[in-house]
């Protein structure tokens, strides 16, 4: 899974994007190098944008690891965004492996009402400049849209 992640402390979010072919080892490597970032706080709302992920080559047992791994006992938003229904279907399996109450995630198909979900404004834009974390050196593509 090429992806990255960035961690918004002024505006206690964790933004999440993943392109490509997304797979347990990659996706294993990125919660884990997420988990171990001394900046990542389980407090903060969550946005992860799967919209340019082309493949999807997950087992339920990751998903369920993923979800899991990044549970929170706070009442932490968190927003997903999908492109198509594989993703939509995928995410959702996510959302009910975790013992966390429904009102809590819900999935999206573009940017700005993820954005107010998680308690951002409807204008917030993802952060700019380099992320801090790349699961590989794969040029990634842009800053993601608000459509």
């Amino acid at each position: 899974m090429p992806g990255s992640y960035v961690i918004d402390s002024e505006r206690r979010t964790v933004f999440i994007r993943a392109w490509g072919v997304l797979t347990d080892a990659e996706m294993r490597a990125h919660v884990e190098a997420l988990r171990s970032d001394s900046r990542f706080d389980s407090t903060y709302g969550r946005i992860s944008d799967f919209r340019e992920v082309t493949t999807f080559a997950l087992s339920a047992v990751v998903i369920g690891e993923v979800a899991r791994a990044l549970s929170s006992d706070s009442p932490v938003r968190r927003a997903t965004i999908v492109a198509g229904d594989l993703a939509y279907g995928l995410a959702r399996m996510s959302q009910l492996t975790v013992d966390a109450p429904p009102e809590l995630s819900n999935l999206f198909r573009d940017l700005a009402p993820a954005m107010v979900w998680v308690g951002l404004p409807v204008t917030a834009e993802w952060p700019a400049g380099s992320p801090h974390f790349v699961v590989d050196d794969s040029p990634g593509p842009g800053t993601p849209s608000a459509s």
